[in-house]
């Protein structure tokens, strides 16, 4: 039976990258996006058996239910990727910082990543699964 991963932010970008990489190395391929745009449905047609899942990571409730979702449809979610993030804001001079992006950017960066792997890792079974 063929491993599966899940990549957050995978329907562009990086994200993309390791998707098409991991569905070559023959994983069950979980593509991520925020919204059901045009990209994430596109790489989900792209890769063959691939499951598509959208939700706002930086929102806790909708993250575990949009993988509790998943995990019923392919059991066990054997690698996750956290890669979506935002960097919009800090890209500017510090003296261009917006507090309510900071916040939003700290929302998603570092509570969707936390988020995820409160969602996932339960579900693994051993440590010894994480790669």
């Amino acid at each position: 039976m063929n491993k599966s991963i899940l990549i957050t932010g995978s329907s562009r970008g990086i994200g993309k990258a390791i998707a098409q990489l991991a569905h070559k190395q023959e994983y069950t391929v979980v593509v991520h996006g925020k919204t059901d745009s045009k990209e994430l449905q596109k790489i989900h047609q792209e890769l063959s058996g691939s499951v598509k899942t959208f939700f706002d990571v930086s929102d806790k409730q909708a993250t575990h239910d949009a993988i509790n979702k998943v995990l019923r449809e392919i059991k066990p979610i054997d690698v996750l990727v956290n890669n979506a993030g935002i960097a919009k804001n800090f890209l500017k001079g510090i003296e261009e910082v917006d507090d309510e992006q900071a916040l939003n950017e700290y929302k998603v960066n570092v509570l969707g990543t936390i988020h995820c792997i409160q969602a996932v890792m339960p579900k693994m079974g051993s440590v010894n699964n994480l790669v």
